[in-house]
């Protein structure tokens, strides 16, 4: 058997010299392609070639913006695999770019990441097709080259290397494309469920990865064969160098004369020519007119969450404009507006689900709550703030903090303790004994053993 037996049939699934998810080639900001676009745009006069660079700068921002997203996914997987990020691979006269390629020892999944903007729908064929407002409130549709064909060329590429290179034809090999930005709505009912399957948000990817490495049954890699083919694909990478001089055709006369380029006039040339470059109807953000004067203690805590928020980045290795991968400045604008109090709470800010409240509910507590003692207006209002003197009110209030502490101990949303719906049935049977709480709808056998002592001391 030899090397065969070697690669195939290893007993266990797990990784021995690594304890959590590791990149062989990590993501970077870095991006040759985007200096090269941005030096250009201080060297062009011509406002239609500057319509030109920006709308690719935009675009590679974006890009890189989703990717940044699915690597905070990554990185917070709960079991060890290997990745790479943005490998380009010329083989046997074929080309490829791969977003991003897990290894773990019983497949190899190749994703192609999309971060786009509008709704996405996927018709029967598998085409599909943008869904977008333009500025002045028109719905606009266009079709777009489907990921899941050309996710298909890139894992077609990998199955080839794998066969040619570590005779490991019988590696599975996965295709899904991850939807990065959490604000698309992807409707895929019409899809087969061969493309469905393949279409996964970015917050789903642990799911995803777990979930398949119960369903394949085997073991096929060696861990050492496993760093091998990730050593290889990174040492095939190949960057490219575009050359968009070529490509937007730009001439000598597009350009700003050397005897002005200085770089001081260049900045003042920028500034006059930027208010008119006009962005892809897609991306234009329409203004909010009126925006409201955040107070004192307001500007206060999110400064607070700002320095925490970046700080955290630090921390964990996040460079750049990755610092969003904490939590992002709308995020904190909805903790501010909201000022949390309890862990259930958290739950109501757009943009924290389980996993970032899990990291970092506590410590954004500690912010929301120091400002609230500290600001004397909001203390007056809840000094001079009536007493409740309705008992059915005490009661919920009760219930919804036990609720929160049972969320907070188990790590889980809190409707999953009970629903607002189920603890108005609570409130209505007010159940003083463990059998009087069975006959409450949505309490059955497992929640009564677990929640029962916790709910009846509530109304004894």
């Amino acid at each position: 058997m030899g090397f065969l037996s070697d690669l195939f049939n290893i007993e266990s699934s797990q990784f021995k010299t690594i304890s959590k998810p590791t990149a062989i080639k990590e993501f970077s900001t870095e991006n040759g392609n985007l200096k090269v676009l941005n030096e250009l745009l201080l060297r062009l006069n011509s406002n239609n070639k500057r319509q030109l660079v920006n709308k690719e700068i935009i675009a590679i921002k974006m890009g890189l913006k989703g990717e940044s997203t699915v690597d905070f996914e990554l990185r917070n997987c709960t079991f060890p695999f290997l990745y790479l990020h943005d490998i380009r691979i010329e083989y046997d006269d074929l080309v490829v770019q791969i977003d991003y390629l897990v290894i773990t020892k019983k497949y190899i999944c190749v994703m192609e990441t999309k971060q786009l903007l509008g709704d996405v729908n996927i018709n029967k064929d598998g085409e599909f097709i943008r869904a977008y407002k333009s500025k002045s409130g028109y719905e606009n549709k266009t079709g777009m080259y489907s990921p899941i064909e050309q996710n298909k060329k890139h894992v077609n590429l990998i199955k080839k290397i794998l066969k040619d290179v570590f005779d490991a034809d019988k590696v599975p090999v996965k295709s899904i494309v991850v939807m990065a930005n959490p604000a698309a709505i992807i409707r895929k009912t019409y899809a087969s469920k061969e493309i469905q399957n393949q279409i996964i948000r970015a917050e789903k990817l642990s799911d995803y990865f777990l979930t398949l490495n119960n369903d394949l049954p085997y073991t096929v890699l060696k861990e050492a064969t496993a760093f091998k083919i990730a050593n290889y694909l990174k040492e095939k990478h190949t960057p490219i160098n575009i050359d968009y001089q070529g490509k937007f055709g730009l001439l000598e006369k597009d350009f700003i004369a050397e005897s002005n380029s200085t770089k001081e006039n260049i900045k003042k040339e920028l500034k006059i020519l930027d208010s008119k470059v006009r962005l892809p109807e897609e991306l234009i953000v329409q203004k909010i007119d009126i925006v409201p004067e955040l107070s004192e203690s307001d500007k206060q805590m999110t400064e607070d969450l700002k320095v925490y928020r970046n700080q955290k980045a630090k921390e964990e290795g996040y460079k750049g404009f990755q610092y969003h991968c904490v939590f992002s400045a709308s995020t904190i604008g909805n903790i501010v507006e909201i000022k949390p109090q309890t862990i259930e709470q958290l739950f109501q800010v757009r943009g924290l689900a389980q996993l970032k409240i899990n990291k970092y509910g506590n410590d954004i507590l500690k912010i929301t709550r120091k400002k609230i003692d500290n600001d004397p207006h909001l203390i007056k209002e809840m000094k001079s703030a009536p007493i409740i003197e309705n008992k059915e009110d005490e009661l919920r209030n009760k219930l919804k903090q036990f609720r929160s502490e049972i969320s907070a101990k188990e790590s889980i949303r809190p409707y999953l303790v009970f629903s607002n719906q189920q603890m108005e049935e609570v409130l209505n049977a007010k159940p003083i004994t463990k059998d009087q709480l069975s006959h409450v709808s949505g309490f059955g056998e497992i929640k009564v053993e677990k929640y029962a002592d916790g709910i009846v001391n509530i109304f004894k």
